[in-house]
């Protein structure tokens, strides 16, 4: 329930970005059901707006060795990928 809340919101105190992330965490396992990647999909954007990007390219990872068929982990992967070598982001400790 509280995943459903808050990824409708469409901005979020950084309090709230905490517990969705680690409600997330707890959430996700190590299946390919359809629920479980669309919880690494949120996962996945959650991560890329608070900047944990190191932990989103693990995540990624782990969602292509899920579901191999799957090009939206490999997109993002890119996205990080693009922007590092392009200059205009750093990579923060997860």
């Amino acid at each position: 329930m509280i995943v459903r809340v808050l990824s409708q919101q469409p901005v979020l105190a950084s309090k709230l970005d905490v517990v969705y992330e680690n409600t997330l965490d707890q959430l996700i396992n190590d299946t390919g059901t359809a629920q479980n990647i669309e919880n690494i999909k949120l996962m996945i954007k959650l991560l890329y707006k608070v900047r944990k990007l190191e932990k989103l390219v693990g995540i990624c990872l782990e969602m292509h060795r899920m579901s191999p068929e799957s090009n939206y982990p490999l997109e993002w992967i890119c996205k990080v990928y693009l922007e590092w070598a392009s200059g205009t982001l750093e990579f923060e400790r997860a």
